[in-house]
């Protein structure tokens, strides 16, 4: 099953992007505060469900095939001979129309630990395997190859997200957007909520 934080085969491009209107998510990043992704109709030889030693229990989806159509809130992935389709909830600033007529991966994980609602993760890749979205919401992922996200608290302000690579920190305040370069790769992080413990954001190959 996928390995999270995701990891990418290699520095290329993938061949297929999501488009992010920069200008669209400035004006209207505050009015999306949740990230959601679910798959219906996935056929049971790919999803799997584990627990753990702590007592958590996690859910896991792969699929691989072909979009057959993206609408605003889903998109159709033909699995075989199957159709599945995927519905999530993302900026509306960030489209994945242009993943239409793509073969791509996606790969889905909800974790639950404790009380309280899960932390999900999903990717979507290119046929080759290069990442072209990872969409996390809940609990701060674990440090990804040069990557590491924080939460910085100051008494007198709200949080702030420091984004730590080999070039040195980016801060943001949520909503927000910054660009960087790790591993070779061109990154966009689209961040949608903050808190003490938890994050909502998207991360985009360029």
């Amino acid at each position: 099953m996928a390995s999270f934080p995701p990891r990418e085969l290699d520095d290329a491009p993938p061949t297929a992007l999501a488009s992010l209107d920069r200008d669209a998510f400035a004006a209207h990043g505050s009015e999306d505060g949740v990230l959601f992704f679910c798959v219906e109709s996935a056929p049971p030889a790919y999803c799997s469900t584990r627990s753990e030693a702590d007592g958590s229990l996690t859910f896991e989806t792969e699929l691989e095939g072909l979009v057959l159509g993206v609408d605003r809130d889903f998109l159709i992935l033909l699995v075989e001979d199957q159709e599945v389709r995927i519905r999530y909830l993302i900026p509306s600033s960030i489209s994945l129309e242009p993943l239409a007529g793509r073969r791509v991966a996606f790969e889905l994980r909800q974790a639950y630990r404790e009380r309280g609602r899960a932390t999900i993760d999903a990717v979507l890749r290119d046929q080759e395997g290069r990442q072209i979205l990872w969409a996390h919401d809940g609990r701060f992922p674990e440090d990804r190859h040069e990557l590491s996200l924080r939460a910085t608290m100051d008494a007198s302000s709200a949080p702030r997200l420091a984004a730590r690579t080999r070039d040195g920190i980016v801060s943001l305040d949520a909503p927000g957007l910054a660009t960087f370069r790790v591993g070779g790769r061109d990154l966009a992080l689209a961040l949608v909520r903050l808190g003490a413990d938890d994050v909502g954001f998207l991360l985009l190959r360029r």
